[in-house]
């Protein structure tokens, strides 16, 4: 495994995603007739890396065409389909999880601005502004509307957790910067600032993805998280969405579903606690991100895969079609041609892919 994938949640995320694939081409097949040779794991020493679902080969190469699409897309398909259903535990899961810090934390913070001058560093909670308890994001930007630029503020910070999970809380004093002045000085234009309700005198200060504790554990639930709107439009929509867009959290975090941090900020109330809740958490996520890259990797149009083999059957289709038009050609010729032009697709896209891949590399 990459260092983006971990060697023991990539290879259970892996199986299981193998195992869901191949019943779906094995399903497919025996739903139209032909016979599953053989269906089993592949294991490499006492390690599963994978499955296989192996039908009759005479019978796949003479079944129809369209049924033998169906056979190719049903892995992929079955795949997609249950991201979507791991997803939905994986919300629910998540949806257990709270703060384990009253508070709000920040991102990033913006040079030459309050919160810097002030000392407060990324990742630090702040847990109360002028002796009043912050309990989430809403807390703290209620806080900040009630006051304006050039206003003293005083928050109480806990500093990030020591090696031994220990944090030291601090009081900090600044003066609040203007956010319209800052904004025009990036040159944001003030039609757009109008437009965003952002006004002269409106209190800046200067930090970036500023969220509640529980936010990690809610980018992962997303529409489905209890802080997510609940209109169908942005709940469909997310629901679309979110589960392709979990692909990413590994790349972003090195691996991790959510960012260090994030993960420290956590708590669980359940009956599994808090480990036994971040381990179903991460098997879940693991079997969902597998599911759905699996899904998808299986659609691209390049034989051997899934896709390569539903892309030289769709062009038998339209060549087919077309041939109906000319009183000479021969099936042969069609079946001919649409294998040429499927393979020579997928050698161009092979090295569209390699090229992409490498280019970063050499650069």
């Amino acid at each position: 495994m990459s260092p983006t994938i971990p060697l023991v949640w990539g290879l259970i995320g892996l199986i299981i995603a193998l195992v869901i694939h191949e019943y779906g081409h094995g399903i497919l097949t025996r739903a139209h007739g032909m016979r599953v040779r053989s269906f089993g794991l592949l294991i490499l020493g006492l390690i599963p890396i994978g499955a296989f679902a192996e039908p009759e080969g005479r019978e796949i190469l003479r079944a129809p065409r369209r049924e033998r699409q169906r056979v190719f897309a049903a892995g992929p398909a079955i795949n997609i389909y249950g991201g979507f259903i791991f997803f939905i535990a994986m919300a629910l899961v998540a949806n257990t999880l709270g703060p384990a810090i009253n508070g709000v934390h920040a991102e990033g913070i913006i040079d030459q601005q309050p919160a810097s001058e002030a000392g407060l560093q990324p990742w630090e909670v702040i847990t109360h502004a002028n002796g009043s308890e912050i309990t989430d994001r809403d807390d703290f930007t209620s806080f900040l509307d009630s006051h304006q630029a050039g206003d003293n503020i005083t928050l109480t910070v806990l500093t990030i957790a020591d090696s031994q999970g220990e944090r030291q809380q601090r009081d900090i004093n600044l003066t609040l910067a203007d956010q319209y002045q800052y904004q025009l000085d990036l040159g944001t234009d003030p039609q757009i600032l109008a437009a965003y309700g952002i006004e002269e005198g409106d209190a800046f200060l200067g930090v970036m993805g500023l969220a509640s504790n529980d936010a990690g554990a809610n980018s992962l639930a997303g529409p489905l998280s209890s802080s997510a709107s609940k209109d169908p439009i942005p709940l469909v929509v997310g629901l679309a969405v979110q589960p392709f867009s979990l692909i990413f959290n590994p790349i972003d975090n090195k691996g991790e579903i959510m960012h260090e941090q994030e993960l420290q900020l956590l708590d669980s109330n359940t009956f599994l606690g808090l480990e036994g809740t971040m381990i179903l958490l991460h098997l879940l996520f693991w079997i969902t991100w597998m599911n759905v890259l699996l899904g998808f990797a299986n659609l691209i149009p390049i034989l051997p895969f899934d896709g390569g083999h539903l892309l030289r059957d769709r062009l038998h289709d339209y060549f087919a079609f077309f041939a109906k038009f000319s009183s000479n050609t021969h099936p042969i010729s069609v079946r001919n041609a649409a294998h040429k032009v499927s393979s020579m697709s997928s050698l161009i896209l092979m090295g569209m892919l390699i090229l992409i891949i490498f280019i970063p590399m050499i650069i």
